[in-house]
């Protein structure tokens, strides 16, 4: 019962702060969204294909700064092998136009630059990967409250497997939809 009246509490909290928000990228605004991106990397005649799904939720702490966090689900294959992994990490964003008021928000583009740290663990396995980066993208609004997501992402991953070290840079072009609660 103690549970059900906390989370009944944080839904009560989270929506009143929700609406005091102006604009998609005001404070107290909220966005939950997702992105879907495509890798394929060679080197020394192999190929690596990485297939993931990356949903993302923030809060918007001040205009144009969001603070929040993304998960992902990662599917890996080389030839004749494959792994799924999981990962999690904090998620920070500074979307620009956040003092321009728009009376017309569709139609409106938000463009963004960001940082993350995600921890990722294959299933399976006892691979242990850390992946720190950038991101810079931009969100083109098709209603008042949900639009297109084109990212690039750019980003380190430094991955222990089998007892050695594995450090690669990866860049990732994603499309998504993300929705803006304000």
């Amino acid at each position: 019962m103690k549970t059900i009246c906390l989370i009944t509490l944080f839904v009560f909290l989270l929506a009143a702060a929700i609406s005091a928000a102006d604009s998609p990228i005001d404070k107290g605004s909220a966005i939950v969204g997702g992105s879907a991106f495509l890798s394929i990397e060679s080197a020394e005649g192999s190929s690596l294909t990485t297939v993931s799904i990356m949903p993302t939720f923030g809060y918007f702490v001040s205009p144009g700064l969001m603070l929040g966090g993304t998960v992902s689900l990662l599917s890996m294959s080389t030839s004749g092998a494959s792994a799924t992994a999981f990962g999690i990490g904090p998620e920070m964003r500074y979307y620009f136009n956040a003092n321009k008021i728009d009376q017309y928000i569709k139609g409106s583009m938000y463009p963004f630059l960001g940082g993350f740290i995600s921890f990722v663990g294959e299933s399976g396995g006892d691979d242990n990967i850390t992946q720190f980066g950038a991101v810079v993208g931009f969100n083109q609004m098709m209603s008042e409250q949900l639009s297109t997501e084109f990212q690039f992402r750019i980003f380190r991953s430094l991955q222990k497997s089998y007892g050695y070290d594995f450090n690669t840079t990866t860049l990732y072009f994603g499309v998504g939809i993300t929705g803006f609660l304000y």
